[in-house]
């Protein structure tokens, strides 16, 4: 299977998310995770650390929901490390995807086209409370409905409502998306 480059800005964002995981965040200083004791809050970046990663509170009153497109699309939820890292995904797969969706890593959808968006809660949510909805669709072709962002190298949806799909993608089919997918 051919390898597909990865944009350093897609390759950044997934990154960040594999390693704001619940509980964790970015230690600037070290550029390792580290335990937070208090997960259930986004703590406001030290005094000091430049790289920190930006807050709730760095952009309070900035964000506004609806600003996404709503829409529906077709297409098969993978978990993303595995689907770039080790072209990890199909059938034989769900157990992991799983796994590494219950432990906050992202999921992603794979749209007819290839292209991939990354599954994000509302707000500043946790990636594993996000997840939890879609556990049960992993690997499998779904009709996910949300509001849709377009952030040129990083796609990203808000999901509204998952179905699974009538018919299923098989995983020749999802091979096939992957070597496809766009730049």
């Amino acid at each position: 299977m051919r390898s597909r480059p990865f944009t350093a800005a897609g390759a950044a964002a997934l990154a960040l998310a594999a390693a704001l995981a619940p509980g964790a965040r970015l230690d600037a200083a070290a550029q390792e995770p580290r335990e937070e004791p208090h997960a259930s809050h986004v703590p406001a970046p030290r005094r000091g650390a430049p790289n920190a990663p930006p807050t709730a509170f760095a952009h309070e009153g900035l964000w506004r929901e609806g600003r996404g497109e709503r829409r529906t699309v077709e297409g098969n939820l993978v978990a993303l490390t595995c689907w770039v890292k080790h072209a990890g995904f199909g059938q034989g797969h769900r157990a992991c995807a799983r796994a590494c969706a219950e432990a906050g890593l992202p999921v992603g959808l794979v749209d007819a086209e290839g292209r991939v968006f990354l599954v994000s809660g509302r707000g500043h949510g946790a990636l594993a409370d996000a997840n939890q909805p879609l556990l049960e669709h992993l690997e499998t072709t779904v009709r996910l409905t949300g509001d849709f962002f377009d952030g040129g190298d990083l796609r990203i949806v808000e999901v509204v409502r998952v179905e699974r799909a009538p018919v299923q993608a098989s995983d020749e089919e999802l091979a096939r998306r992957r070597e496809k997918a766009p730049p």
